[in-house]
């Protein structure tokens, strides 16, 4: 009795190949106009396939001037600005603030907070002391805000808008 080198088969199936990927078909978005014409909006119907091209599409916002009459607005995309910027407005208040007496001889010191509207002329308006630290300091930073310049108004698309702002003017003794 012999025996024989052992054999070794290997059995390799072919498989299919995979199927071709399928075309996408056209996409074609029908909004119903009915629920446009209710509600104001826009109609869209978009047809494009695997070779349109897509631009990058920002939306501009341009609100009718009506809009913004006379709206008072708590922020513009262009903030008014004191004219000279921050540090000729501290320079301002350093230079005009006089320290109330009453508050100098009972030691009291702090910040006060002012809340005013700029107009679309640059102009102050709607002062009112929103956090105040008494003995005639609220009275001083109102004094002070009315003699303040012209600012640079706030802009919403370019257009002049009122904006609404709050200014914490600081009280303290050396």
């Amino acid at each position: 009795y012999v025996l024989e080198e052992p054999t070794i088969f290997i059995i390799q199936t072919k498989h299919p190949p995979p199927p071709p990927i399928p075309k996408t078909p056209p996409v074609n978005i029908v909004v119903d106009k009915t629920d446009l014409i209710e509600e104001g909006r826009i109609e869209i119907d978009v047809l494009a396939n695997e070779k349109t091209e897509v631009k990058k599409y920002i939306p501009v916002f341009e609100p009718e001037p009506e809009i913004l009459d006379n709206k008072i607005i708590p922020i513009a995309e262009e903030q008014p600005t004191y004219p000279g910027g921050y540090a000729a407005m501290m320079k301002f208040l350093d230079n005009n603030i006089v320290y109330p007496r009453v508050a100098k001889e009972v030691n009291i010191t702090g910040r006060v907070y002012i809340e005013f509207v700029v107009e679309k002329d640059g102009s102050l308006s709607n002062m009112t002391v929103l956090k105040g630290i008494g003995g005639g300091c609220e009275e001083e930073a109102l004094r002070v805000l009315r003699l303040m310049p012209k600012w640079n108004c706030g802009k919403q698309n370019h257009i002049p808008v009122r904006v609404r702002l709050t200014l914490p003017i600081k009280f303290s003794l050396l």
